[in-house]
């Protein structure tokens, strides 16, 4: 097996994923052993989410310039709408995951790595959301690393509320 060649720059790196995905699309799945498609399918989630951090990045950026306006657009996500012909609902989706960047850095840099899945990602942030603002980073640290760790979404759940219920010491307990 010979070597994986190295984008130069944002154009060719591109062009190497239409051409991955291209092969993969035109593949004949039915013809691939089941071991293969499964390496398919645990190849394409963690590369779903490293796109949704590359996007994610590459929109926080767009926004910050406010690329938008160069086109007409009056907002990142009218932009994402008209120019990439995309529903409302994921124009707001991927706003959010921009967003997300600077609130949830260490969720999108595991995303980035394909260390979680977009779902478990957008999870977790949900679970630190609720968590007061000087706690959420080091509740979504916990949450990864337990992640990484093995642990099922469940058990991740179970870890969620008890950061949340030792977040809030000066609470009563509802017990």
């Amino acid at each position: 097996m010979g070597s994986v060649p190295t984008a130069a720059n944002a154009a060719q790196a591109l062009e190497m994923i239409r051409t991955g995905l291209g092969f993969l699309t035109a593949a004949d799945a039915t013809q691939m052993p089941t071991e293969m498609q499964a390496q398919c399918l645990a190849a394409l989630e963690r590369t779903d989410a490293m796109g949704t951090a590359a996007r994610a990045s590459i929109l926080s950026a767009f926004t910050a310039a406010q690329g938008h306006h160069e086109d007409g657009d009056y907002s990142p996500r009218s932009w994402l709408i008209h120019r990439t012909r995309v529903t409302r609902a994921t124009a707001a989706e991927h706003a959010g995951w921009a967003r997300r960047t600077r609130t949830h850095p260490r969720v999108l840099a595991a995303l980035a790595a394909g260390d979680l899945t977009r779902s478990w990602a957008r999870t977790i942030c949900l679970w630190s959301d609720r968590l007061p603002e000087d706690c959420r980073d080091n509740a979504d640290a916990i949450l990864i690393g337990a992640a990484a760790g093995g642990l099922g979404l469940r058990d991740l759940a179970e870890l969620a509320a008890e950061i949340q219920a030792r977040s809030r010491p000066g609470t009563a307990d509802q017990d």
